[in-house]
This record gives C-alpha cells, sequence and structure tokens, in this order.
C-alpha cells in the first residue's frame, strides 16, 4: 500500500508579505542573541522560497527538506532498533537527531491546524495597523521552523534519551511524537514543562527527558496510557498492528 498518511503539498510556501516578515524579525530580536543568525536565515530561506516565481520550488522545497532531514538520520534509526545509543556520543549525529526529533514534532498537520485555529482565536486583537494584513499560516510555519531549532538545542544540551518496552503494543500516528505534558486543547499558557514520547516499532519506544530516567519495560496498563495519550492527540489517523486495540481506544 502506497502513499498512507500522505498530503500532496502540505508544505507548499505561500507569499510571504512584508507584515509577516516583520512579525517574525520582532520575535527572533526577543530571543537569545546568539539565535539570531541561524533564525534570519532561517528566516530569510522562508521568504525566498514563499516568494519565489518557481511554483515547482513552493510547493516542494519544503518537504524535499524534510525528506533530506529523515534520511540523514536512517543510520540512527537503525541504532535505535538494535537499543544502541552510542551514535549520539558523536556532536554531527546527535544534532542531526535531535533536529530531527523536533521536526516530527512541530511539523504535523496536528500542530498545524490547531497553531493557526489558536491564532484566529486570540484573546486580543492585533494593532489595527496590521490586522487583517498578515497570514495565520505562514505565520505558523515559520515559528514552525523557529521552535524546532530551540527544541534541537535544548535536547542537545540538556536532554537524554530512553528506551520503553512493552509486550503488549506501541500504536503509532500522523502526530509521531509528543510531549507528555502539553494539553489537548487550543490554550495561551506555555507549556511549562517538555518531555518527549516517540514510538519507534510496536513494542519499542523512546522517552527523551532532561529528568532522572531510566530504561524500563512496562505492561499493558501503561502501555495503554501512552497509547491513549498518543490516540488523543493524533489528527486523521492512528496505525496499529492490532484492529482490537484501535477500537479500545476509540
Amino acid at each position: 500500500m502506497d502513499n498512507v498518511g500522505l498530503e500532496r503539498y502540505f508544505y507548499e510556501v505561500k507569499p510571504v508579505s512584508e507584515i509577516d516578515l516583520m512579525i517574525a524579525t520582532n520575535f527572533i530580536k526577543k530571543t537569545p542573541y546568539e539565535n539570531h543568525p541561524l533564525l534570519i536565515k532561517l528566516l530569510a530561506h522562508y521568504f525566498y522560497i514563499g516568494n519565489s516565481p518557481d511554483e515547482h520550488l513552493r510547493k516542494n522545497a519544503i518537504e524535499d527538506f524534510h525528506s533530506r532531514v529523515e534520511n540523514s538520520i536512517v543510520p540512527a534509526l537503525e541504532y535505535l532498533y538494535r537499543k544502541d545509543l552510542s551514535f549520539l556520543k558523536n556532536d554531527i549525529s546527535k544534532t542531526n537527531f535531535f533536529y530531527f526529533v523536533s521536526l516530527q514534532y512541530h511539523r504535523t498537520k496536528s500542530m498545524f491546524e490547531r497553531a493557526v485555529k489558536g491564532l484566529s482565536q486570540l484573546p486580543i486583537r492585533p494593532p489595527k495597523e496590521i490586522e487583517g494584513k498578515f497570514s495565520n499560516e505562514n505565520i505558523v510555519r515559520i515559528f514552525s521552523f523557529f521552535f524546532s531549532e530551540c527544541s534541537a538545542n535544548w535536547m542537545f544540551e540538556k536532554a537524554k534519551v530512553y528506551f520503553l518496552e512493552t509486550d503488549h503494543e506501541f500504536i503509532a500516528s500522523d502526530q509521531p511524537i509528543v510531549n507528555i505534558h502539553s494539553s489537548n486543547a487550543i490554550t495561551y499558557e506555555p507549556v511549562k514543562e517538555i518531555e518527549y514520547y516517540y514510538p519507534i516499532t510496536p513494542h519499542l519506544a523512546l522517552f527523551i527527558t532532561a529528568k532522572t530516567f531510566s530504561n524500563k519495560k512496562i505492561d499493558k496498563e501503561e502501555a495503554d496510557k501512552y497509547n491513549k495519550m498518543l490516540y488523543a492527540k493524533s489528527y486523521e489517523q492512528v496505525y496499529s498492528r492490532s484492529k482490537e486495540l484501535l477500537v479500545s481506544l476509540s
């Protein structure tokens, strides 16, 4: 079966306005100074793609970028399937892996739709001089790249990777990674804690945290807890080896 879970041109970049650019630039100014060069580079590249006369570039550049990131960590996944974290001792492999994880978390349709809806329902109105002159979709896309960088840097500096195993079964979904502390509802309160749960096989998952933790084997009850969490944060699709498990979660 081909192209399951695929949506064509989901990452198409729309034309970026001067107001879009201003909002993103003002955000960059509020970040630590050492982050500015990379974030400005990301913003400039996004602006170039969105305002390019090349339709193919606008429709495919971001998807192609994600594909290159995914291809770059295939060797790391082979290590993970063997429960071998030695690749994290190499700074390049470690950087690539955590950036991949961060993108997998932030890039999804679930995150995108919720953020766009959240922007449209802000409890305060934007200043009149920019109201209606910016694209919620562009702002969310741009900030998604910003947050992916910030999250990847946090993981590189502070987090560790642990394994969760089960004889039961882990499901997967179109939101492949979740922060177990984030809300399922639209909220304007910042997330106060980050711990990522990422199932990579039906019996093996990753747990990424800055807290003291350990590799562990979990029973059906705890596996179901993680499955329910992933199910609740999914958007349109959930995947399982067994129909019975999916029925029990719905």
